[in-house]
């Protein structure tokens, strides 16, 4: 049917994508954790695989905080060669984001304590979402923690 073919060269063309829910997609693997589980601080250079330390996919990982907070810092280690995106949220909605880029400053993880967003303090957040940008496929989380 003439209309069939119209429809399959249109996906091809990409014209249906924006009724992909990318993320949806993205988040198959996706892990969820309560802060506590990642509370442990770990020191830099502490080995990606060790025990306690999170390994994670493409897809990252979801920190559930316990209640909105409007903390002014993070504290985190992370894979010392990649880059990540770290995402803050309230409820469904995305308040603020900053990228990480990996420093490769020495072997295992490295720590990094940046300033939350502006945005995300001043709507306040419940959720922090790690996601890999890019790197060599291996992807860890050691500790998160918030400071005031």
């Amino acid at each position: 049917a003439p209309g069939r073919l119209a429809a399959i060269l249109d996906m091809n063309r990409h014209r249906y994508d924006y009724l992909i829910d990318v993320e949806k997609y993205r988040s198959i693997e996706h892990l969820t954790v309560d802060l506590a589980s990642v509370g442990q601080v770990y020191p830099q250079g502490t080995p990606g695989d060790s025990a306690g330390v999170l390994q994670m996919k493409d897809s990252g990982v979801s920190v559930r905080l316990g209640g909105v907070t409007s903390a002014g810092r993070i504290d985190l280690t992370l894979d010392n060669n990649d880059d990540y995106r770290i995402s803050f949220w309230q409820g469904e909605d995305e308040v603020g984001f900053l990228v990480i880029s990996g420093l490769n400053i020495s072997e295992g993880l490295t720590r990094y304590t940046p300033a939350v967003p502006d945005s995300a303090r001043q709507a306040g957040f419940d959720v922090i979402q790690v996601h890999p940008l890019r790197g060599d496929g291996f992807y860890a989380l050691g500790h998160l923690t918030l400071a005031p």
